[in-house]
């Protein structure tokens, strides 16, 4: 007997202009299979050939606004790379700018992704003030960094996005250190939405999901990158660790000792804790900066021959890499790879989550176990109906 397929549930308001659709394939009371349609703009770097290097950064940034300055960071890197210049210029003013954007990325998970998902208010007041910070620590750009007025500004900066970032994410109850079982504790003591949200989770058919059979990926180097993107046009799309699929952000990047105290809040919990932990490590960081304790760049370089580059740099979603071929001082070619392709990996960790849980409140399930990888997209879901004739 063949089966047949209902017409799809059209896409509700909400998901007009998604970049990335699920269809659930539904049958037998069960989510059968998932379908990705991940309509990411892929293309659009091709674009750029045959443009002068120089250019092209900034026309990424753009291209990519949510994280721009990542994107040109990773770019310009590459494209420097390429030339075999290794030295980053200006660094601390980069690492700055990538800052500003993982502070924001960080509070807007807190204040208004996760309270959406619970149907709570968003908490624009905290937000806007967040990226006030942002913005000031953005506008230092002094013409002699090493002057005293020029480090003062620049430490007061630090400290006032670190105290709005704290806010945004911990709000006036900071726990008292940062390691792993001290989040967890705070977690399950304080009223915040990371708590719903893992009573959501707890309370629904997610709370049994196994953990997904993929390789933990903690920011992979940038010739382990340069490899992959140079040899295999599609890398980009379709990531895998040599055909493995492969899970990158926050999860991979903690300790093991740090996953196994995570894990017990279950696999969706333990990503979501682990996520709240990047955000403290942010905290310290700009803390750090602050006090003219500088952490390493996050980002690496790699030159390859001939005039070819791939540089990496971590995100608040896991690590962004672009590889750049250069034909005298314009692009020949440009490829690069996100966090959210490898979150959507046919094979991937959300799709071995959602295939077998029980269709009934099949929709929210789906966007509780997605807030867990955090593709960097637009959701929408869709579903369709197996029956037999």
């Amino acid at each position: 007997m063949d089966d047949k397929v209902t017409p799809a549930v059209p896409f509700g308001g909400a998901d007009e202009g998604a970049e990335l659709r699920l269809r659930l394939t539904l049958a037998a009371g069960r989510i059968a299979a998932l379908h990705i349609d991940n309509r990411r703009p892929a293309a659009l770097l091709d674009v750029l050939r045959g443009y002068h290097a120089d250019a092209v950064p900034d026309l990424v940034r753009r291209l990519f606004p949510i994280c721009g300055s990542a994107h040109a960071l990773a770019c310009a890197r590459a494209i420097a790379a390429a030339r075999g210049d290794a030295s980053p210029v200006d660094a601390s003013a980069k690492r700055d700018l990538l800052w500003a954007e993982l502070a924001v990325a960080h509070g807007w998970r807190s204040l208004i992704d996760w309270r959406a998902l619970l149907g709570q208010s968003p908490r624009t007041r905290e937000l806007r003030q967040l990226i006030d910070a942002a913005a000031r620590l953005r506008a230092v750009r002094p013409s002699d960094p090493q002057s005293p007025l020029a480090r003062s500004e620049r430490a007061d900066a630090l400290r006032d996005l670190a105290a709005h970032l704290q806010l945004a994410v911990f709000g006036e109850s900071a726990p008292r250190a940062t390691h792993a079982a001290v989040l967890c504790e705070w977690v399950g003591t304080t009223e915040n939405p990371l708590r719903d949200l893992l009573d959501a989770i707890r309370e629904s058919p997610l709370a049994s999901v196994r953990p997904p059979d993929a390789r933990l990926l903690a920011m992979p180097s940038a010739e382990w990158f340069a490899q992959r993107l140079s040899a295999d046009p599609e890398f980009g799309r379709q990531p895998s660790a040599d055909g493995v699929p492969a899970e990158v952000g926050a999860y991979a990047d903690c300790a093991a000792g740090e996953r196994r105290i995570f894990d017990t809040a279950g696999a969706l919990g333990a990503r979501l804790l682990a996520m709240l932990a990047a955000a403290a490590t942010l905290i310290a960081a700009l803390r750090d900066a602050a006090l003219r304790t500088q952490p390493p760049m996050p980002t690496n370089a790699v030159p390859m021959a001939p005039d070819s580059g791939c540089a990496v740099v971590a995100t608040v979603r896991g690590p962004l890499a672009y590889w750049v071929q250069l034909d005298g001082e314009r692009i020949a070619g440009l490829r690069s790879v996100a966090p959210t392709e490898w979150a959507l990996h046919p094979r991937g960790s959300l799709s071995q989550v959602l295939v077998g849980l029980p269709a009934e409140g099949a929709q929210r399930m789906v966007r509780l176990a997605a807030a867990a990888f955090d593709p960097c997209a637009v959701l929408g879901v869709e579903m369709e109906h197996m029956t037999h004739a």
